[in-house]
């Protein structure tokens, strides 16, 4: 990226960089709005609807975040076996195909 950016710009980079790398997921009991700020929201944020997205989007987090199996059984409550997912690799799959493969992939990992 260096070639691309000013100095301030690769400090301003590298900064954000150290902060993802060094973030710790908080263990609090508190809600997930708390364990997971939104630092910054759309305009569309106050809405019911959009209230309603944020809520799902951040139990998915809590699920990856607690391990692959909590995550597909969360995957499970929203999603019918035949639903179409773009997943690893931008390669189209069934819900089902999709949850084999990430059960695959936890297992390699180990």
């Amino acid at each position: 990226m260096r070639y691309f950016q000013g100095d301030e710009e690769s400090m301003i980079q590298n900064e954000q960089i150290h902060l993802l790398k060094n973030y710790q997921i908080p263990t609090t009991a508190g809600t997930l709005k708390e364990k997971y700020p939104v630092l910054y929201p759309s305009e569309y944020s106050d809405s019911e609807t959009a209230e309603k997205y944020i809520e799902i989007i951040l139990q998915g987090f809590d699920k990856w975040n607690s391990g692959i199996s909590d995550y597909i059984t969360w995957v499970d409550t929203g999603y019918t076996a035949d639903a179409k997912s773009y997943s690893l690799k931008g390669i189209e799959r069934t819900m089902d195909e999709y949850k084999t493969e990430m059960n695959t992939l936890q297992h390699k990992k180990k």
